[in-house]
């Protein structure tokens, strides 16, 4: 039997699922405070500019991990870094 031992990195695929689970969070974020609703579909974007960002991000990703261990680890220290705990 011949498999793949690991999974290939592919490109993201925008799908209408990748939409839907967007457009939930916004919904469930308003939804949890309801006083404040309208001031947080004030501050949210649009699922169009939600896809933009995805896809630049994703190839932003794609080419640091491109450049081996290295890039690996730029992207660790870099997603560590973000992190506000």
């Amino acid at each position: 039997m011949r498999f793949r031992r690991t999974p290939r990195p592919e490109r993201y695929r925008e799908t209408s699922r990748n939409r839907a689970a967007f457009l939930r969070r916004q919904r469930l974020e308003r939804e949890a405070l309801p006083l404040f609703a309208e001031t947080i579909a004030a501050d949210q974007h649009g699922d169009e500019e939600e896809m933009v960002v995805v896809l630049s991000d994703h190839g932003a990703r794609s080419a640091r991990l491109g450049s081996g261990w290295r890039g690996w680890v730029d992207l660790r220290r870099s997603a560590l870094g973000r992190r506000t705990c």
